[in-house]
Parts: C-alpha cells; structure tokens; sequence
C-alpha cells in the first residue's frame, strides 16, 4: 500500500522532476523506524527507474518539527485570524 501510494504520488509530477523526487524520499514518522522499511521502498523504486530513500534523524518529531519552521515564517496577520 505504501509502495503503491508512492507510484501514485511520483506520478503526478511533471516527468522532468520524476527522477529528482525518486532519489529525494524522506521516511519520518513511527513506521520509519521499521527495520529495512527504507530498503524496501527503494526497491520497489526501481521498476520506476531507481531511487534513493533516507530515513529523517527524528522520525518522530519530523513533522512537528517542520510545521513549527512553517509557523516561523508565517506573517504575522495569519497569526492573528487564529485569535
């Protein structure tokens, strides 16, 4: 299932930015920490040509961390709609 939605997602790119995508794959979040999990997908990238995936160093703490460099740089008018 994983596999598939990642056919799915990579194929939704414009075919010039396919490749660039295959080999940037981040893996965050609990089941990242699944032995082998990274190998895995990286072989069943390869009937779409190869790619290269990297788990993040915080698996669990990667997308709270990204969301509060987002909040960051929010403008500060957004952050006055929340009130």
């Amino acid at each position: 299932m994983m596999v598939d939605a990642l056919h799915k997602l990579i194929a939704t790119f414009d075919p010039e930015f396919q490749a660039l995508l295959r080999n940037n794959v981040l893996l965050g979040g609990g089941g990242s920490q699944i032995p082998g999990l990274d190998r895995v997908l990286e072989r069943a990238m390869d009937e779409l040509g190869g790619g290269k995936v990297v788990k993040v160093d915080e698996p669990l703490f990667a997308g709270a961390n990204g969301a509060l460099k987002i909040a960051h740089d929010m403008p500060e008018e957004y952050w006055e709609t929340l009130s």
